[in-house]
């Protein structure tokens, strides 16, 4: 499995190639789907602004960290059995 970073940084770089495809994404979704072009724009900016509130919440990070530094120390003072 993929570190927590590890898949933060795919998040990221998904929202950055949607916006960088965009008119890419909406010309296939039109030739393809048949649908509208405004549906399909709007669509993709959904997607696009969805993705980009895990670049916004910065606390994510802070918090897998915190996760994981107390799994470890959970892990040492644990009782076995």
């Amino acid at each position: 499995m993929s570190s927590f970073d590890e898949r933060y940084e795919k998040v990221l770089t998904l929202t950055r190639a949607l916006a960088g495809n965009q008119d890419r994404m909406v010309d296939a979704a039109v030739s393809d789907l048949h649908f509208t072009v405004k549906d399909s724009a709007h669509e993709v900016e959904v997607a696009r602004d969805r993705l980009k509130m895990y670049e916004e919440a910065q606390f994510l990070r802070h918090w897998a960290a915190r996760d994981r530094a107390s799994a470890c120390c959970f892990r040492t003072t644990a009782a076995p059995g």
